[in-house]
C-alpha cells in the first residue's frame, strides 16, 4: 500500500509549533512586565500629599447620606450574562473559523471536514439564537420589556383637587420672563 501523498507532503514539525508557543509566551511575559513597571514608575513619580479633604469619600466635602446598597433591577444581571455569553461565542468561533479556512485541513479530508465544521458551527450559532429568542420572549432583557414610568399620584388630604387644578392653570398661563 502506498502512503497518502497529502499526508506525507505536509509534515508537522514539532519545533515550529514550539517556536510559535514561545512567541506567545514572550508576548504575555512582556505585557505583564511592562504593565507592572509602568504602574510602579507612575506610583513612584506622582505626588503624594494626603490631607483630610483628599482622604474623604468625596472630594467635594459632602458626607454620604443613606445606604449605598440601593435596590438594583435584576434584569441588569440577565443582560450582563447575555453579553458575556455572546463574548464567549466570539472567543469560541474564532479558532473554529481559522481551522475551517486552513488549506491543509481541506486537502486532507477531501471536503468532509468542511461539511462537519459548517454543521457544527451552524448548530452552535442556532442554539445561541434560540437562547436569545427565548430570553426576549420571556422578557428577561430590557430590549423586549416595556419601560415603566412612575404613575403620578394625586394628592390626598383635606384640600379639594379643584384647588390644585386652579393653581396649576394660574401658573401655567404666566409668562416665563415674569
Amino acid at each position: 500500500m502506498e502512503a497518502n501523498p497529502l499526508l506525507s507532503s505536509h509534515p508537522i514539525t514539532l519545533a515550529t509549533e514550539q517556536t510559535a508557543f514561545l512567541y506567545i509566551l514572550f508576548s504575555v511575559v512582556g505585557v505583564v512586565v511592562l504593565t507592572t513597571v509602568a504602574a510602579w514608575v507612575s506610583a513612584w513619580l506622582r505626588p503624594h500629599r494626603p490631607n483630610l479633604e483628599k482622604l474623604a469619600t468625596y472630594e467635594s466635602g459632602m458626607e454620604p447620606v443613606g445606604n449605598a446598597w440601593g435596590p438594583v433591577n435584576s434584569r441588569l444581571y440577565v443582560i450582563g450574562l447575555i453579553f458575556i455569553l455572546f463574548e464567549l461565542e466570539t472567543i469560541l468561533l474564532f479558532p473554529w473559523a481559522t481551522v475551517w479556512i486552513e488549506e491543509r485541513t481541506q486537502q486532507i479530508s477531501n471536503g468532509i471536514w468542511n461539511v462537519y465544521m459548517a454543521i457544527s458551527g451552524t448548530f452552535f450559532i442556532v442554539m445561541l439564537g434560540i437562547g436569545l429568542a427565548y430570553a426576549m420572549i420571556k422578557g428577561s432583557n430590557m430590549l423586549s420589556s416595556p419601560i415603566v414610568t412612575p404613575q403620578q399620584t394625586l394628592p390626598t388630604g383635606r384640600v379639594p383637587l379643584s384647588y390644585y387644578e386652579k393653581i396649576n392653570a394660574k401658573y401655567a398661563n404666566l409668562d416665563e420672563t415674569t
